[in-house]
């Protein structure tokens, strides 16, 4: 056996080694996103919205609506309005408009309803639910399709060594001396050890801040995190918010309205920017004096 075939039979092991030992590296870029649950009042009724993961863009949003026992029948109508701002006014277009509707025919008896709605692009989205005489508004963040830097490098570094080995080969079968080929087979070594280390390194690389729950949602962090400058402090936080009663007329045993408002902490304007939590945009609990 040539020198030369020897060294292409060594840097082919190598590859096969190498890619071996990258097995299935956890890229630092995995987040959830699956499918949101939210519980919401609606005037008389207690509805649960799901709305289910979009796979693909532009895809169908799908949207199940489970009534309870004492859900009144009607129609309600359901918008999906983007509100994500971008710096490429392009990207911003209809932004706050309703982009897509549908219908939902409740029945009188408890059970899931459906419709779907189109959504077109990444970032984040408000459904709409409109029962006639009544408005609510749902925040959901619709995931990009992103390829973190470390995946990048791992497939260059791969793509790169596949190039190289075809070199080499190409290299040792028409070169004289049996040094040029050295040249090549260096470089297939130092891509894969490039699209290893970046595999086996990526499980150990920081998140990015993830839109809609650490910072908030836009139209360019959502379609590239990996952009957003991760803040000094670890503090993701946000304003704290003032609940207000309105006054409560009613005596007692008599049946009468809660009326509550709330606002920015920091601002004093009405808070426009809940995120579902737990299944909810708030919480309230009412403890009576017994």
């Amino acid at each position: 056996m040539s020198r030369a075939v020897r060294v292409v039979v060594t840097v082919v092991l190598c590859a096969l080694g190498l890619s071996a030992a990258a097995g299935s590296p956890a890229w630092a870029d995995s987040t959830a996103g699956g499918d949101l649950q939210v519980a919401q009042t609606l005037g008389g009724r207690d509805l649960t919205f799901t709305l289910r993961r979009v796979t693909g863009l532009p895809g169908p949003l799908h949207v199940d609506v489970l009534t309870h026992r004492g859900t009144a029948a009607g129609t309600l109508r359901l918008g999906a309005v983007p509100t994500g701002v971008s710096a490429d006014r392009a990207d911003g277009a209809s932004v706050g408009t309703v982009t897509s509707s549908a219908s939902v025919e409740l029945g009188g008896t408890p059970g899931s309803y459906g419709a779907a709605l189109e959504i077109d692009r990444a970032g984040p989205w408000e459904l709409v639910v409109d029962d006639g005489s009544r408005t609510a508004r749902i925040p959901f963040v619709v995931p990009g399709q992103v390829t973190s830097p470390p995946e990048r490098v791992v497939f260059g570094g791969f793509v790169s060594a596949g190039v190289l080995i075809l070199v080499t080969l190409f290299v040792a079968v028409r070169a004289r001396r049996g040094g040029w080929v050295l040249v090549p087979a260096g470089g297939v070594v130092a891509a894969l050890a490039t699209a290893v280390t970046a595999a086996l390194l990526s499980a150990s690389l920081p998140a990015p801040p993830e839109p809609g729950r650490e910072v908030d949602a836009t139209q360019d962090n959502v379609t590239d995190p990996y952009a957003v400058v991760r803040p000094v402090t670890s503090d993701s936080s946000r304003p704290p918010a003032s609940l207000t009663l309105r006054p409560y007329t009613a005596g007692a045993t008599e049946p009468g309205t809660l009326r509550l408002s709330v606002h920015d902490g920091s601002t004093g304007l009405p808070a426009d920017d809940l995120i579902v939590h737990d299944s909810a945009l708030m919480h309230l609990l009412v403890i009576g004096p017994t």
